[in-house]
């Protein structure tokens, strides 16, 4: 299991959360970008800075109603993945085909609530599936259960039809409910991983999710 790291509960300032984050084990820095239309919260002049001092592989999940605009003023940071909500738009297929063409894997997010089914036409074609595991717009949130409902059906799907999809879960992991999900590919964790030692929380989650 691989872990992203969140620094959106950043209590400190972002030179020195990213200073300490690029030291450790950390698969990927997980950018959360919102731009205050598609969640209240707005993170993109955060984000910016967290850029400026990245040192990891990114993960940019975009919480944002204008994907185009994003996905253009991201792609000179070479990200591994850009993921963008189904909620949001009525052209996922051309989005998703456009982070294909600039040589970045894409990825499809959903919220808790929302229908699975929506993904079914898309499974084929992604590289990573984020299922949402609380309200996406701020950090510290709890684990919601109706996410395992999701992972479950990911992977079934996943493997009935030989698709290549990571599974990826964002929101409330933490080394009292890591165990729940050691079924998928890449946690999501920032606050608890951020609230001590950096790599300390990290190898928590990694022991506990064996």
């Amino acid at each position: 299991m691989k872990v992203a790291t969140s620094v959106l509960s950043c209590s400190t300032t972002i030179e020195d959360c990213m200073t300490e984050l690029n030291q450790t084990s950390s698969n990927y820095l997980h950018l959360d970008v919102m731009d205050g239309n598609f969640v209240t919260n707005n993170t993109v002049d955060m984000m910016d800075k967290v850029l400026k001092y990245n040192q990891l592989p990114l993960d940019i999940h975009l919480m944002v109603k204008d994907v185009d605009y994003y996905i253009t003023k991201y792609q000179s940071f070479h990200p591994d993945y850009i993921t963008f909500h189904i909620e949001v738009s009525k052209e996922t297929e051309r989005l998703i085909k456009k982070v294909k063409s600039l040589g970045i894997k894409v990825g499809l997010a959903l919220n808790p609530e929302t229908d699975i089914s929506l993904l079914e036409p898309y499974l084929r074609e992604i590289d990573l599936v984020l299922v949402m595991s609380v309200t996406p717009g701020k950090g510290g949130q709890s684990f919601r259960m109706e996410a395992l409902n999701h992972i479950q059906y990911l992977i079934q799907k996943r493997e009935e039809n030989g698709y290549h999809y990571q599974v990826e879960v964002d929101g409330g992991i933490k080394d009292d409910t890591i165990s729940l999900v050691n079924n998928v590919d890449i946690v999501v964790s920032g606050s608890y991983i951020i609230s001590g030692i950096y790599e300390e929380q990290i190898q928590k989650l990694r022991k506990k999710c064996k």
